[in-house]
């Protein structure tokens, strides 16, 4: 289980012709109040930082119907997969160009708590209903000083309905998928309490053989007021899905049989049971001084059945076809935010986690591994002049590692046991120059530790695994310049440019014994910029562009692109309303060319670009809303993940060198409705 196979030219004249005469505007909708930023509720102008929010409003109006659909439609961010489906099984979200490393840089939040796993595996979108999704805040750049390892690329927090809800939805569409939800929530004024719950089936056959997926989740909250100063919350959440997994076509991407299964992946199939709990609290210990705390706990059991090594010479060569995966990890998190009045604002805190992941094969093998992961932090908030507030951070984590390796097959006991530390900081100017305006310039170092499957690797007759250690936690320091803007007519304009240089970043090599490794220096250049409009009354646009360049800085691959990571990224979106009561959404998302993934010396054939087009039409009628939702509108036939390498199964008992990709969802239509009891 544990073994992971796995310029820019800133130009933008043109994009964005003359910015207009400011125009101050100061609307939530403008400057919304985040919370993922400093882990306490702030308004996103006082963020040094390119910050966006995916309100409720933009979730219901869109085509998509799983978040990983709403991050890459809405939020312009690359998000790939090898069986996403309609439910968004198994997703990537990649920010600022990490290719196949994303994973492990670009942080997963529920509510302020971890939903990023341990290892390289992906989020369980699935156990997530889409329509508990109050907001979506996406910071990025780096956030180790709040939030510690693996946040160097961004951080997405998922924020969940905290109102009065009493509704349900169904859809139902292309490849059998039909999708459930009841949400209900109420806030009891002589209890001062408020009992939630949201229930979440699917079922979808798949457009590929062996790409079928039911899934279901349970989440159950309560929050309660105990005075004018303290509250108390639990969130209690229990989710199960099985999936097959096709695996991937032969060949360059639109080649082969898109349809079918791989040979060597007929039959296989997932099993995920996993259950999230979640204790806190806050307090108002003084005027100037607010307490919170949050205690939590999260496992999962997943049993990985292989029928292509069910046999018995199989299992004389001592393969396994069957794997139960276990992990485990529970983390406190205290911190404080203080006002020093005209010394300004201070956060400041302690986070401890421990982690545990384990699998055992049914060929006798054994893997084990135990993270313990604790470090102090603050966050300091200065104000300079009325307009003017400089922010620094700093953050110091130390990882203690151990992992244990029992391989049947070579007869060893391997063992191995590290501790490690890394340190980030904030260093920032923010110029509000009007109220929700803002200038800013920053500097910021984040890093991130091994995952416990990147200690093992490949052997080079891929009959095998060899432990290789625990790598050396990887630095990523990063400088940007940005300003966030009205304009006249309620225009909004963004736009950022950053420079990312990493060392020691843990990536997984081919070429060395099919291991990871500490590669060698990367640079990112980027820039990110959207501009939202009122075109009509009743017609509004949003246009959103990154720019960003992936490069080996030194070493055998200098100058060298990083393979799975686009050039550019791209969306346009138009919202039209006709009265109150209907609307029409139409997306379109651009993805540029790519190299495949392990083509370090950039000496292969690209992965195509594609745009996709999405629709959708909402109609709402009393309680009801009913809507027409069509996804791939030109049943444009595109891949998000694509890969070249040796050691590919070309038949059975036939490994060699090949392309391979995995393919995307065709044309999708679904039908959808929501009623909300008065």
């Amino acid at each position: 289980m544990f073994t992971n196979p796995s310029k820019v030219a800133l130009a933008c004249a043109g994009f964005f012709a003359t910015i207009s005469t400011v125009h101050a505007q100061t609307n939530s909708e403008f400057n919304p109040v985040v919370v993922s930023a400093s882990r306490f509720a702030q308004e996103a102008s006082d963020v040094p930082a390119q910050v966006q929010v995916i309100t409720q409003e933009d979730i219901g109006k869109s085509s998509s119907t799983n978040i990983a659909e709403i991050l890459s439609q809405l939020g312009n961010l690359n998000v790939r997969g090898t069986n996403l489906g309609q439910v968004g099984i198994g997703a990537v979200v990649d920010m600022r160009g990490f290719g196949s490393a994303a994973q492990s840089n670009t942080l997963i939040l529920i509510d302020g708590q971890r939903l990023s796993p341990l290892d390289t595996s992906s989020i369980h979108w699935e156990s997530i209903a889409l329509d508990s999704i109050d907001r979506i805040e996406i910071i990025h750049g780096g956030g180790s000083v709040q939030f510690g390892d693996g946040a160097v690329g961004g951080v997405v927090n998922l924020i969940t309905k905290k109102t009065d809800q009493n509704n349900y939805s169904i859809a139902g569409g292309s490849f059998g998928t039909a999708i459930g939800t009841y949400t209900y929530s109420k806030y009891d004024d002589k209890s001062q309490s408020r009992l939630g719950a949201s229930f979440n089936i699917a079922s979808s056959d798949g457009w590929r053989e062996n790409s079928q997926s039911d899934l279901g989740s349970l989440d159950l909250k309560f929050n309660k007021t105990i005075d004018d100063k303290s509250e108390i919350r639990m969130v209690g959440t229990y989710y199960a899905s099985s999936y097959g997994m096709p695996g991937g076509v032969l060949g360059q991407v639109g080649s082969g049989d898109q349809k079918a299964a791989k040979f060597n992946n007929k039959g296989d199939k997932y099993v995920v049971n996993g259950t999230r709990f979640v204790l806190g609290g806050s307090n108002q210990l003084t005027s100037k001084t607010l307490f919170d705390i949050d205690l939590s706990a999260m496992n999962s059991e997943t049993g990985f059945y292989t029928a292509y090594r069910d046999t018995p010479q199989m299992a004389a060569w001592g393969y396994a076809s069957n794997i139960e995966y276990k992990k485990y990890q529970y983390s406190l998190s205290p911190r404080l935010k203080t006002d020093m009045n005209s010394l300004g604002e201070l956060t400041y805190g302690f986070d401890y986690r421990e982690a545990n992941g384990s699998s055992v094969f049914n060929n006798g093998d054994f893997q084990k591994a135990n993270l313990k992961n604790q470090s102090f932090y603050f966050s300091h908030k200065l104000p300079i002049t009325n307009e003017v507030d400089f922010l620094s951070g700093w953050r110091r984590e130390t990882q203690d590692a151990k992992s244990v390796d029992i391989n049947s097959t070579t007869l060893t006991n391997t063992s191995d046991a590290k501790t490690q530390s890394a340190s980030a900081y904030d260093l920032a100017l923010n110029y509000l120059y009007q109220p929700g305006q803002k200038l800013y310039a920053r500097i910021n170092e984040s890093y991130r530790f091994a995952n416990i499957d990147e200690y093992w690797a490949t052997n080079s007759t891929w009959d095998g695994r060899v432990f290789t250690g625990i790598l050396r936690p990887q630095k990523g320091h990063s400088y940007e310049i940005g300003s966030q803007n009205s304009l006249k007519g309620g225009a909004k304009f963004n736009i950022s440019l950053y420079q990312l240089n990493t060392v020691d970043e843990i990536r997984y090599d081919a070429s060395q014994q099919l291991k990871n490794i500490n590669s060698d220096p990367i640079k990112r250049l980027g820039l990110s910029t959207g501009l939202k409009l009122n075109i009509l009354k009743n017609l509004s646009s949003s246009t959103n562009l990154q720019l960003i360049n992936s490069k080996y800085e030194s070493g055998a691959y200098q100058d060298k692109r990083i393979s799975m990571s686009p050039n550019v990224l791209a969306n346009q979106i138009f919202d039209y309303y006709q009265g109150t009561n209907q609307s029409y959404f139409i997306g379109v998302n651009y993805v540029g060319s790519q190299y495949y993934d392990g083509d370090r010396a950039n000496a292969k054939s690209k992965m195509p670009a594609y745009t996709l087009f999405d629709f959708g039409f909402k109609q709402k009628i009393e309680s009801w809303e009913l809507g027409v939702n069509i996804k791939n509108i030109f049943d444009k036939r595109y891949a998000t993940y694509g890969g070249y390498g040796s050691g590919v199964e070309l038949s059975p008992g036939n490994l060699g060198t090949s392309y391979y990709y995995y393919p995307g969802d065709p044309r999708a239509i679904f039908f959808t409705a929501r009623h909300t009891f008065k």
